[in-house]
């Protein structure tokens, strides 16, 4: 696993964004879309929304208005490579008609993401305040190893060696939580269990502990529009109060022995499960198009199976989670290829064999 930043430097990053964030709720017939071509830096795409300013609009908010307005994303990054001109008049075009509002996030003059009008912002802030005085409380039980705030999400890994166990000798794993959240739209939050391996540092998502999606109460009428702040009253803040508290409650359950020992007994049985060795390459293969793996990253996990000597399904979860260890990997595939891991130790043996015959 990446170990990503230092708490200090995250908790600078979320303060960051916790003062200079900005929500505003508006109808789609009050935005438009100005992109100015520039012949050396591409082209420079704003979003204005009457009354409320101009926002440049991230690679992410590109995506989400695509596929808000059912441009395909292939084309509409076509267009604003190759005719922006004609971006600007196709978003503009079907803004007018798409009806509805959106809750527009900024951060510092740029807009970051799109979202539904119905959207319940569950923010990194509030997430890390219930969550990190559980772990921080129990610093000598509890490890943080991994922190990171990508465009798109924040994650927090820890572990602990109050709850560990070998699955074969010398192979010792210890008991983890993994929390995530989404600010932009990109996920639920969070709380999920994991398997942390120490001779590789490897680690590998379990279970869920809580999940929660970003659903809430659509507020004013259709055609106006408000800065959100307007709607923090008081019944939201007891809401999210509330939820927050079980977020603490949740961190704290995610070091279970009960769900430990369940673990650690499928790994084990996993270890137990041997891959024919004239059929570790059509394995690998099956598995990368099942879990749609890059090229280069099913290479790389053939690579490391073959290179661990270990041809079992234990030996194939811990094949990808290692690709995790690769600098080269953005932190929210690293997260997808742990999450990975845990589902492959979760395979019955009878779906593993149809990777192999497949």
């Amino acid at each position: 696993m990446q170990t990503g930043l230092s708490l200090q430097k995250l908790a600078e990053e979320i303060q960051f964004v916790r003062q200079n964030k900005h929500d505003l709720i508006a109808p789609t017939s009050h935005f438009r879309m100005d992109v100015t071509p520039l012949p050396e830096v591409g082209a420079i795409s704003m979003i204005e929304v009457d009354g409320q300013g101009s926002f440049n609009v991230s690679d992410l908010a590109h995506e989400q208005i695509a596929s808000k307005l059912k441009i395909p994303r292939k084309y509409y990054q076509r267009m604003l490579q190759e005719a922006p001109d004609l971006l600007e008049q196709s978003v503009n075009t079907w803004l007018k008609q798409h009806g509805g509002r959106h809750m527009l996030r900024t951060l510092s003059g740029n807009l970051r993401a799109v979202l539904s009008d119905a959207y319940r912002p569950l923010d990194n802030d509030m997430v890390a305040e219930a969550a990190l005085p559980v772990l921080l409380d129990h610093k000598n039980e509890i490890e943080v190893t991994s922190t990171k705030l990508t465009d798109k999400r924040l994650y927090i890994q820890a572990k602990t060696p109050q709850l560990q166990a070998d699955i074969r000798s010398g192979d010792t794993v210890q008991a983890g939580v993994v929390i995530s959240n989404s600010e932009v739209g990109c996920g639920a939050l969070n709380i999920e269990t994991m398997i942390y391996r120490l001779v590789c540092a490897n680690g590998l998502i379990a279970a869920k502990a809580l999940r929660k999606t970003h659903l809430g109460r659509r507020v004013g009428s259709d055609d106006e529009a408000a800065t959100y702040d307007m709607f923090k009253n008081d019944t939201i803040a007891a809401d999210n109060h509330a939820f927050m508290l079980a977020v603490r409650d949740a961190v704290g359950a995610a070091f279970s022995e009960e769900v430990f020992t369940n673990q650690v007994n499928k790994m084990r049985a996993a270890a137990g499960v041997v891959l024919p060795a004239n059929k570790v390459n059509d394995t690998v293969i099956a598995l990368g198009n099942k879990y749609d793996l890059t090229e280069l990253e099913t290479e790389g996990v053939l690579e490391r199976l073959i290179a661990g000597s270990d041809l079992t399904q234990y030996g194939l979860a811990n094949a990808v989670t290692s690709l995790a260890n690769s600098n080269d990997i953005d932190y929210d595939r690293v997260v997808e290829l742990e999450r990975m891991g845990g589902s492959i130790i979760d395979m019955p043996e009878r779906e593993l064999v149809t990777l192999y015959r497949s």
